[in-house]
């Protein structure tokens, strides 16, 4: 797995939108493991990568904050101070 994380990695490159969007499928598949990888791309030499990876990392968080915004939310007594 880690030389595909690696291979989708170098993908975000890529003009293509078909790619860049099975590469962003591909990578949310396979948290936690591509977490780390993503976490470096963010510092690449290409801007392209730094950007896509800034990006997805930034949608994880917000589902992230999303999903637990949800779940407090669906509480009958939810606790606002956990």
């Amino acid at each position: 797995m880690p030389g595909e994380i690696e291979a989708l990695i170098k993908l975000l490159e890529d003009d293509s939108a078909t790619v860049i969007t099975a590469v962003d499928s591909r990578l949310r598949a396979l948290i936690p493991e591509s977490l780390p990888a993503l976490r470096a791309a963010q510092d690449s030499e290409s801007p392209r990568v730094r950007g896509r990876a800034r990006e997805l990392l930034r949608g994880l968080s917000q589902t992230a904050a999303i999903d637990r915004l949800i779940e407090i939310a669906s509480q009958s007594n939810p606790d606002l101070e956990d």
